[in-house]
């Protein structure tokens, strides 16, 4: 029993284990990506994984035969690299921005593969763990949170200049979520798309924007 430990916890059996967790582990993570049609899937994580389990074994195996040698430096690099590929899968649609989740799942997959790589077992099994669970389920959380607003549209003239940032003041004490707002000039109209609550004060609001935000009429729809 003692020799089979002993060849198990000599470097390069403990090289191929840690190098064959974070397959696993990255994989893991890497299809739930896949399987919503993100731009970085199971290979990219896998080889990021890979990648940061290497360049920790590598300042392991460096450190080994020097104690001048400090193991910490070569993953500090990796992690001011990763950016690089993260910021690739960021596309920005308009006023939207796509790919945040996706560029900050591959950081925290390449972080995972360091754990794995410095033999912290447990803290990269849990902390694939916590990130699928965040990654598959959080937006439950917030489609029942989203769910409480109701989609509004709303177009308000005037007469006069009127003043955008005391409107977006009037609506957000209200409780409308503004979407986005589109000014028409020659028209001298103003269309709000957004959300409300449906506890919001709609008769306060029309008074606010009739007297405080210079509106002279309100259409809704």
């Amino acid at each position: 029993m003692e020799e089979i430990l002993e060849i198990v916890n000599t470097f390069e059996v403990q090289t191929m284990i840690r190098l064959l967790l974070c397959v696993l582990l990255a994989g893991f993570i890497g299809m739930e990506r896949e399987h919503l049609k993100k731009p970085a899937g199971a290979r990219t994580h896998m080889l990021l994984c890979i990648s940061g389990c290497l360049v920790m074994l590598t300042g392991e195996y460096v450190s080994i035969g020097s104690e001048m040698a400090d193991m910490t430096r070569l993953p500090a690099q990796l992690l001011s690299g990763i950016g690089f590929i993260g910021a690739g899968t960021i596309l920005k649609d308009g006023s939207n921005i796509k790919g945040l989740t996706t560029a900050a799942s591959l950081l925290c997959t390449t972080c995972i593969g360091l754990a794995v790589g410095a033999g912290f077992y447990l803290g990269g099994i849990i902390g694939t763990i916590v990130l699928y669970i965040i990654l598959s389920h959080s937006y439950k959380l917030y489609d029942a949170w989203d769910s409480k607003f109701v989609s509004y549209k709303m177009s308000l003239k005037y007469k006069e200049e009127c003043d955008i940032e005391q409107i977006q003041e009037i609506l957000d004490k209200a409780g409308y979520k503004i979407g986005s707002i589109k000014i028409d000039e020659e028209k001298k109209q103003i269309v709000v798309l957004g959300k409300y609550s449906e506890i919001s004060n709609k008769n306060k609001l029309v008074a606010d924007l009739m007297k405080r935000g210079k509106i002279t009429e309100i259409i809704e729809g």
